[in-house]
């Protein structure tokens, strides 16, 4: 990717990201831009991303997506970004930094660990964080062990039953913190009388 080109793309980044603050700010949801990021920080973070993407062949396809998390580590990432090391190996693929389409798929891995896949009552947090996912490697079944993606591809989609996978909603897991911008931090709590997924397990 040619240096002008990563600088507009930078820019661009910035502006959907204060963009997108706004309109969830006016409509009244608590989504507050990461604070331990000032506009120098992000915009070394993404020229960080933008040279992983250009030695890619300029595949930079991009998506907005969810990561949920526990508490703990998500203030690691606020601190830091993501860290792949925090992945397991004998996750369904691999250690990798795991990101869902969908937000209900993201939060049965938010808030305290020990409520995982289970009702919560408390405060919790998902990020949307914006991924360059490149050319992907696309697993119908669980690659546990898996390490990266197959030769010539940058991410792995896994696929749903509809499509011939495992995974009841699209996920995606990226191998190379730097093609993951964390953007904002998206607090919610479920309301007493939720019937989603993850609150109606308990009373299965």
């Amino acid at each position: 990717m040619e240096p002008k080109a990563a600088s507009a793309a930078v820019k661009r980044l910035a502006e959907i990201r204060e963009r997108t603050a706004r309109w969830w700010h006016e409509a009244g949801l608590e989504v507050p831009l990461f604070g331990h990021r000032g506009a120098g920080d992000f915009h070394e973070n993404s020229e960080e991303t933008m040279k992983a993407v250009g030695k890619r062949q300029g595949s930079a396809i991009t998506m907005w997506v969810w990561h949920g998390t526990s508490d703990d580590s998500l203030k690691e990432i606020e601190g830091e970004g993501f860290d792949v090391s925090m992945s397991h190996e004998r996750n369904f693929f691999g250690q990798g930094i795991y990101f869902a389409v969908n937000s209900s798929k993201a939060d049965l891995y938010a808030g305290p660990e020990e409520r995982r896949h289970r009702k919560c009552s408390a405060r919790m947090s998902q990020l949307l964080c914006l991924v360059f996912l490149g050319q992907r490697e696309k697993c119908e079944e669980p690659e546990k062990g898996k390490s990266g993606p197959e030769e010539g591809n940058d991410s792995v989609e896994g696929l749903t039953l509809v499509e011939g996978g495992v995974l009841d909603h699209t996920e995606f897991v990226l191998y190379d913190r730097r093609l993951a911008i964390p953007v904002l931090r998206v607090s919610y709590k479920h309301a007493d009388r939720c019937v989603c997924a993850r609150c109606s397990f308990d009373s299965k």
